[in-house]
Parts: C-alpha cells; structure tokens; sequence
C-alpha cells in the first residue's frame, strides 16, 4: 500500500510544476489557493484516473476545475445557510490517514506533493462543503423515473451481456497442506459423511450449515452464481468440471488445494442480455447520480462565468 501510494505521490510531485508551498497560484472570488493545495488536488484527481499521469496539462486541468468547482459551491453553501465543523473536517482526514497506512505515511506524502496540513485541510473543507451543498441543493430537485431506466437499458443492452452462470452451494471441511494422514482421513470422512446425508435427502444447505468450514456456511453454503467458464477452469484443480452438473446434481467427494469439497449445481442460466429487473436499482441510482452531477456542473458553469478568477502559475493559467 505503501509503495503505491509512494509511486503516485512521486508522480505527482513531478507533474507539480511550482515548489513553494504557500505560493499562491491561483484565486477565485478572492480565495487563494497554493501550490500546495493544487499538489493536494493533483493527487487525488490522479488517484482518481491514473491514465492522467500520462497527459500532465490534463492533469493540472482536472485538479485546477476541482478546485475551482469546490470553491464556487463552497460559496453557494455558505449563501445557503450550509457549514460544516471542524470536528468534521478532521474526521474525514483521520479516514484518509488510515488508508494512507497511518500518521507516518500522510505526513510523508504531503512532503512529496509539497503540501501542508493546512493545505489539506483548506481543501477538505471546501470539499464537504461542496458536497453538502449538492447533497441538501441539488439532489433533491433531481429524480430518474422507471421509464427513463427501461429505455437506457434498452438502448444499451450490449452493455450489459453476461457469460454462461451456474449457481453453486459448496460444503467445505478444512484439510491444509501439512496434515497428518490421519487428520486428512478425518476431513475427508466428514465431507463424505455430508454427501451422504444430502444424497439421502438432506436439504443441501442444512447439511452445509452443521458441516461446512466456508464462510459461505453461514448462507447454507450459497457460493453465487459463478461464470460458468471459471468453474470449468477449476476442474484441473478438483479433476471434475462441476460446471457440467445438472441442476440438483451433487458432485463426489472433491480434493481442493486446502481441503475437501462437494458441491451442488442450484441452477444455471444462459450467456445474455442482464435482465432489467436484475439491474433496474443498479440503474436507477447510476442515472441519478449522473443527473446530480450534471445539474451540480451547469450551477458551476453559471457561478464560474460571474466569478474573478485570477491565475499566477503559467500552467494553472493555461489550465483554465
């Protein structure tokens, strides 16, 4: 993790192109912002889309409008009544410290982004700030009607193709690499013993829940549904292709890498369109927040065309 985030920090360091941290590089409205906070929003908006480390104007680009957005719906916030608390502020960046891999490792980026605390929290406040004003202001007059779904989903079903599935229930008994003979005999019996039971007439996810050593016991041993071709790939693991089973076919007695397995095939489904019920949520809440994010930019684009805006950095200057 920490390699990682090493890497992109460098990658923007070399991107920044002022030193200074509290080189003012650019207003607007009056609001300065440093050399420092663009390092901080160069950073995210390459995390964000690491493809941007290849186009470096791009990058300024994207980290120079971020800032600029933020701080115009950080205003209409403010017009609006909207604030948020310290106690707030630091909360998120605690967050962002415990990603980051801890106290050391923030306080090492923000040397190599050349930022300070104070950049990050400037940043992060106009941040909530502008994200509260979308979240109180503008998603509230935005809605995605059922309609509106059904025919994206109609007009884009090559988008939402899916391979061959089968759904699968597992029962797993524990036997690692290692164990003694006489161990291994014992998981081995276990499973077996589960077999049986199921072959008897045992619901399958009963005898999943007394036996099982997966996580998945605590579902009756529902692994999913699975792409078809994935399990067939397993088969020179287990030496059967439990993808051919029919539904209601358990499989024998299976060897995995760490331990027993007998699985049953639940049901399957053809290579094809998603169907739109599957998807109908998924859907709903992606177009909204689509619909969000647009009417958030168009109150951008009108507060940013009445704004001042002032740049002091010939690469932010070109950015704008």
């Amino acid at each position: 993790m920490r390699s990682k985030t090493t890497l992109m920090a460098m990658a923007v360091l070399v991107l920044l192109a002022v030193t200074a941290s509290a080189q003012v590089v650019l207003k607007v409205n009056g609001v300065p912002i440093s050399a420092g906070q663009l390092g901080v929003a160069k950073y995210k908006v390459i995390s964000d889309s690491p493809m941007l480390l290849d186009n470096p104007a791009k990058a300024t680009q994207a980290a120079v409008g971020q800032l600029v957005a933020d701080v115009l719906l950080a205003e209409a916030a403010r017009e609006a009544g909207l604030s948020v608390t310290e106690k707030q502020v630091n909360q998120s960046l605690e967050t962002v410290k415990a990603q980051l891999g801890g106290k050391a490792e923030y306080k090492d980026l923000l040397k190599q982004v050349g930022a300070t605390d104070e950049d990050v929290v400037q940043v992060a406040t106009r941040r909530q700030l502008a994200k509260l004003y979308v979240a109180t202001k503008v998603d509230p007059t935005v809605s995605v009607t059922d309609a509106e779904a059904k025919a994206y989903y109609d007009a884009h079903q090559g988008d939402f193709q899916r391979f061959a599935q089968v759904k699968i229930l597992g029962i797993f008994v524990n036997a690692p690499p290692g164990i003694s003979e006489s161990e291994d005999a014992r998981a081995k019996a276990r499973v077996t013993e589960a077999r049986r039971r199921v072959l008897a007439g045992e619901e399958f996810g009963k005898v999943a829940r007394d036996v099982s050593e997966d996580m998945s016991k605590g579902n009756g041993g529902d692994l999913g549904w699975m792409d078809a071709g994935f399990v067939a790939s397993l088969a020179s693991q287990f030496g059967t292709d439990v993808s051919k089973l029919e539904p209601g076919e358990t499989s024998p007695v299976l060897r995995g890498k760490f331990g027993y397995w007998v699985f049953q095939v639940e049901a399957k489904r053809p290579a094809g369109p998603v169907p739109y019920a599957e998807l109908q949520d998924v859907l709903l809440k992606k177009m909204r927040e689509n619909k969000v994010n647009e009417a958030a930019a168009v109150i951008v684009k009108e507060r940013r065309a009445k704004a001042t805006i002032e740049a002091f950095d010939p690469a932010v200057k070109a950015a704008l």
